[in-house]
């Protein structure tokens, strides 16, 4: 396959749309090791695949290739039924750094499947959704950082307020430093854990 791409980048981006699920996700792995742009339509339709390994194929071709003009296929991805998709688009769309996404993960934030999804999966979804809202998410991620008060209070649990420090981090901005600052005595060692770390990524 590789032969054949080297001679013509058109019958690569070709083999991308074959019904052979094995051949489309080579096609896309090599799409991306060989930087070939124009794919991006292309995988685009792949990110809509039934097979979970090329949408995940896709996904990672994408981000490799920087291509923006499937964010928008990206972000629907975000609700993939596969954790490996769901976790491979959260961190495309922040490296892509593309701020329409900010309101669907704002949404996931905010609902019932994360607080029962794995810590992998909290933090690629915190850390995009600080990095794509910038400024806009301290406030969401700093509600969910600290520690509530009152003995009726409802409090996150430790991974959900230590993936919010990490997206604090993402951040990076003096606002969300200080949003930080204020959490690195917090009792909870992990989460204390997680503040530092944030606080030293943004240095």
């Amino acid at each position: 396959m590789q032969g054949i791409a080297g001679q013509n980048r058109t019958a690569l981006i070709a083999l991308l749309d074959q019904d052979d699920p094995l051949v489309a996700a080579a096609a896309a792995k090599l799409a991306a090791e060989m930087n070939i742009s124009e794919a991006g339509p292309a995988l685009a339709r792949l990110l809509e695949h039934s097979d979970p390994a090329v949408r995940l194929a896709a996904v990672e071709a994408a981000t490799v290739l920087k291509a923006s003009s499937v964010a928008a296929v990206l972000e629907g991805r975000l609700e993939d039924d596969e954790r490996d998709v769901r976790i491979a688009a959260a961190r495309a769309l922040a490296e892509l750094r593309y701020p329409p996404a900010a309101a669907t993960l704002a949404a996931i934030i905010g609902g019932r499947r994360i607080r029962v999804a794995d810590i992998s999966e909290k933090v690629a979804v915190f850390e995009a959704y600080g990095t794509v809202a910038g400024e806009d998410g301290i406030r969401l991620l700093g509600s969910l950082l600290k520690k509530k008060g009152g003995i009726l209070a409802k409090r996150e649990s430790t991974e959900i307020r230590a993936a919010a420090a990490l997206g604090l981090g993402c951040v990076a901005t003096p606002g969300a430093r200080a949003v930080l600052e204020q959490a690195t005595q917090d009792e909870d060692p992990v989460v204390r854990s997680n503040v530092n770390r944030a606080l030293r990524q943004e240095e």
